[in-house]
């Protein structure tokens, strides 16, 4: 994919350690999502894997977005770092990020495991007693799904 030509280049965030701190930060991503020219948008929480560039999303095994990705697994997701409206000034404080990637759902047992200790790390922090709690029996992994978003490309603006 070609990168887009930023309409404002004085918003645009090009230092990558910026990009990824707006990414560890953020709780919710929003997937874009098109299955014969049928668009679908949904709203999920998820865990970066930095190490290798991946977000994994907890959900169901079967369902509209998992459809979607079979049929196309291109998606495009944004992450919004929202520092609220501006009054008397007509402007929104945020950071953005915008990430391209192929997304496709997890079968393989090893990577379902690391999936879930990257969601909670994620969305818990360093939380032992948590993920203690939170940890599933070998065979509770199987009836759960897990989206792997792989990514290719991102893009990132703000206005703080």
């Amino acid at each position: 994919m070609s990168k887009y030509h930023m309409g404002k280049k004085e918003k645009e965030i090009l230092d990558e350690s910026t990009i990824l701190e707006i990414i560890n930060k953020g709780k919710i991503i929003t997937l874009a999502l098109s299955e014969d020219n049928q668009p679908y948008i949904v709203s999920m929480s998820y865990g970066f894997d930095r190490e290798n560039m991946n977000i994994y999303m907890h959900c169901a095994e079967s369902g509209l977005k998992v459809n979607y990705i079979k049929h196309n697994p291109s998606v495009c997701a944004t992450v919004i770092e929202d520092h609220g409206y501006v009054l008397k000034d007509c402007t929104q404080n945020y950071r953005s990020v915008v990430i391209w990637g192929k997304a496709e759902m997890i079968e393989d047992l090893a990577e379902k495991k690391h999936a879930f200790s990257i969601l909670f790390r994620h969305l818990e922090g360093e939380n032992e007693e948590m993920s203690a709690r939170m940890a599933l029996e070998e065979d509770a992994y199987q009836s759960v799904g897990v989206m792997r978003l792989s990514i290719e490309q991102m893009d990132a603006k703000g206005n703080i």
